[in-house]
């Protein structure tokens, strides 16, 4: 991820003031250290279902909460709630919080929680994987930048989530624990249901197309943080494979390298003659 950390401003949650955080005692970090997020089942399981809603594009919300003392005096994030951006502008590969959609999220707190702080965001990245892109880094810059404010992301389709937390100005993955997880397991109405959440059949195909494209754009999104030195060394070790390549198949065919140019200039324009003949 390619984060521009040279800031005035770097949120950091070993930052976070310690005085005046209410003590509220948590047996799921009786063993943890450093600040932690903690989410309980309920409000986990209405995100899972809200994750679910859509396995083509992505959604997403704002986290309610607050910061807690743990026994050992660290702090700690309590998500209470979650507000889903139902008028959000959602894509494949992004997510947009229009000003629609923060009325209508600040009007929704403001009826169902009138004591709440929103404490971070959360949004899918369906089959893409867990990872926090520019344009989630760019939101979390400027709409959650606090030391106490998180991100979780969920890949409904891999079953998979990750939390960040601010680490010196940049989002860093952090940990994360469901409160009440064993507890609540075998609830039905908090459990959810995988029949329900599963695609239909005829959407399978596209389901996939999407989950391919994702993948490569996963494997594609790591050249787009190389620096100018970083594209040259590639450039460099891309020449060096083709002149490689080139003689082995000078060795393998037993061409000189002036036949091997001829070869190749007769089957350009065979293939160009015959596309325009086509």
């Amino acid at each position: 991820m390619d984060v521009n950390t040279q800031t005035s401003d770097k949120p950091d949650a070993g930052d976070i003031d310690r005085n005046g955080l209410t003590m509220r005692p948590c047996a799921a970090l009786s063993d943890a250290g450093g600040f932690m997020v903690v989410v309980p089942k309920p409000a986990w399981d209405r995100m899972l279902q809200h994750a679910h809603v859509r396995l083509d594009v992505e959604v997403g919300g704002v986290l309610v909460g607050r910061t807690y003392a743990a026994e050992n005096g660290e702090p700690y994030l309590l998500i209470e709630a979650i507000v889903p951006a139902v008028a959000a502008e959602s894509r494949e590969t992004n997510i947009t919080f229009t000003a629609d959609a923060w009325t209508r999220i600040h009007e929704v707190i403001d009826r169902d929680h009138p004591d709440g702080t929103i404490v971070g965001w959360y949004h899918t990245h369906p089959a893409f994987g867990i990872f926090l892109s520019e344009m989630d880094v760019f939101i979390c810059r400027h709409f959650f930048d606090l030391p106490h404010q998180v991100a979780i992301v969920i890949d409904p389709v891999a079953r998979s989530h990750g939390c960040f937390t601010w680490r010196n100005g940049v989002p860093s993955e952090g940990a994360m624990v469901i409160e009440g997880e064993a507890a609540s397991a075998t609830t039905p109405a908090t459990r959810l249901d995988a029949a329900k959440v599963s695609p239909e059949p005829q959407q399978s195909f596209r389901s996939a197309r999407r989950s391919l494209l994702r993948r490569l754009a996963g494997l594609i999104h790591p050249l787009t943080r190389l620096d100018r030195a970083q594209w040259l060394a590639l450039f460099f070790l891309i020449a060096i494979a083709a002149l490689l390549i080139g003689a082995l198949v000078m060795l393998w065919l037993k061409l000189s390298p002036a036949e091997l140019v001829e070869r190749i200039r007769s089957l350009v324009n065979r293939f160009t003659s015959g596309g325009a003949t086509s």
